[in-house]
């Protein structure tokens, strides 16, 4: 994946826990679940968006030490 593709995917996914996390708040509008359900989310992308940029980084370095 290249850098600009990684951003994409996670602004998407971000977007995603968004509306629905909205969507939940506009049925109830107290709903901890829902937005305990949307911390969690939140943390589990930005842990896999770190480990898809290490590995993005990863492979420009290597790519970099060929040249």
């Amino acid at each position: 994946m290249k850098e600009e593709e990684i951003e994409q995917w996670y602004e998407s996914e971000k977007e995603r826990l968004e509306q629905e996390l909205s969507a939940a708040l506009t049925k109830d509008k107290n709903n901890p679940k829902a937005e305990a359900t949307f911390r969690a989310g939140m943390k589990e992308l930005h842990i896999r968006y770190e480990s898809r940029i290490e590995q993005f980084i990863q492979k420009e370095r290597k790519a970099a030490r060929k040249r």
